[in-house]
């Protein structure tokens, strides 16, 4: 992982777990002044752009910077970001001090240490129907699984989509 380093040097924190990176915004609430180094986000999804919002209307004063992959945003997001006074950059100038990463997600440690099936990245593997292969009463969703061997990324609005079928799964189960 390229943020590796940053993140065991404390200089980078990760989104998920978000009550760790909340604890990590909080600790920043004292430095919302204009001299204060920027905020740094990065990454080009939704939950990047998300927070950068929040953070916005959170430090009016404090310069916020996203950077992110410009082919990958909405063009309408990007029109509200700079409305926002939210920077947008290309590139990651390491001389920040602090940096919230939003580039991806990975299943908590616990999920690796047990008897479901898991895919190459930790994820617990489940049919269509999101039950985990082999346990029929056992349902697995969001970052922590994924559909059969699928390569897909996982986020939150995979969570959100496959919300449905899980509802009327448990529904039918009980």
């Amino acid at each position: 992982d390229e943020f590796k380093d940053l993140v065991d040097r404390k200089i980078a924190f990760t989104i998920k777990p978000f009550f760790a990176s909340y604890k990590f915004i909080e600790s920043e609430d004292l430095h919302n002044t204009e001299k204060e180094l920027p905020f740094v986000i990065v990454g080009s999804g939704l939950a990047a752009v998300e927070i950068a919002f929040a953070l916005r209307k959170r430090w009016l004063k404090r310069s916020i910077v996203l950077v992110c992959n410009f082919k990958k945003l909405n063009k309408k997001f990007i029109k509200s970001l700079k409305r926002s006074q939210i920077s947008l950059s290309a590139t990651l100038d390491f001389n920040y001090k602090r940096i919230l990463l939003c580039t991806g997600n990975e299943p908590h440690s616990w999920i690796k240490r047990n008897n479901l099936d898991l895919d190459c990245k930790g994820r617990i593997i489940t049919n269509s129907e999101l039950r985990v292969n082999d346990y029929k009463n056992i349902f697995a969703v969001g970052d922590c699984a994924c559909i059969g061997l699928n390569n897909n990324s996982s986020s939150g609005i995979l969570a959100v989509k496959s919300s449905s079928t899980l509802s009327k799964n448990l529904f039918n189960d009980f």
